[in-house]
């Protein structure tokens, strides 16, 4: 589907940096990528009548898709991505059909040097079983909302994870999806309390389905000597 024209200039800035991986950091991600991908180099191709560069990373299993990027010669913007099934089958395509780069003043950004570390929050509860190549990297909990939540991610496909206490069920596990993007909904249990379980993820369902069979509860401390 071709989306309307906002009839304005997007200012988009594709060379500046705010921050930036450690060397060692980029290349322990890249190192993961190359474990879990097969990366070609297409032949160039044009798309919104610019001249790009293709890229086709294609997964070695089928816990993850496969993503095909074309990304401008000039400005880098991909401006065509595609998602496709481990067996090659167009899922998801997002692509520029016209698009022209204006003149703007030079952009006040700097680059501040490291990216900060993410700090993860305390949580209660823990994803024990991922598939192959995928780590939580990102955990938190919203006291406001009483909602746990975790990422977890490849380095290039990512999974959202949110567990809320509920008072009981008011449908069955549920499993849907759009497009690329995988849905599942699920019921987990803790001393009589039940939980929802909500998992979403551009990922085949396989993977969610394992990843919710791994979540449990973290037992601390205190609780132990209760």
């Amino acid at each position: 589907q071709s989306l309307s024209s906002l009839n304005r200039a997007l200012p988009i800035q594709t060379h500046s940096l705010l921050c930036q991986d450690s060397q060692e950091q980029s290349t322990s991600a890249l190192q993961n990528l190359e474990n879990l991908y097969n990366v070609y180099r297409p032949a160039e191709s044009m798309v919104a009548r610019r001249e790009t560069m293709e890229l086709l990373m294609l997964p070695v299993d089928g816990n993850r898709y496969g993503y095909g990027f074309s990304v401008d010669r000039e400005n880098y913007l991909p401006l065509r991505t595609v998602v496709l099934t481990p067996r090659r089958e167009p899922l998801e395509r997002y692509e520029f059909v016209a698009i022209e780069f204006l003149e703007l003043p030079p952009s006040q950004a700097q680059v501040l040097g490291d990216c900060p570390e993410i700090e993860n929050q305390p949580l209660s509860w823990s994803a024990e079983v991922l598939p192959r190549g995928f780590v939580t990297t990102r955990s938190g909990f919203d006291p406001e909302a009483n909602v746990s939540h975790m990422v977890v991610s490849d380095g290039l496909a990512t999974i959202s994870i949110s567990i809320e206490p509920i008072e009981a069920p008011s449908f069955p596990p549920v499993t849907t999806d759009l497009g690329a993007t995988n849905i599942l909904l699920s019921y987990l249990s803790y001393r009589q309390q039940i939980y929802l379980a909500t998992l979403v993820g551009e990922v085949p369902l396989e993977s969610l389905e394992q990843i919710v069979t791994g979540l449990s509860y973290k037992v601390n401390d205190a609780e132990t000597e209760r």
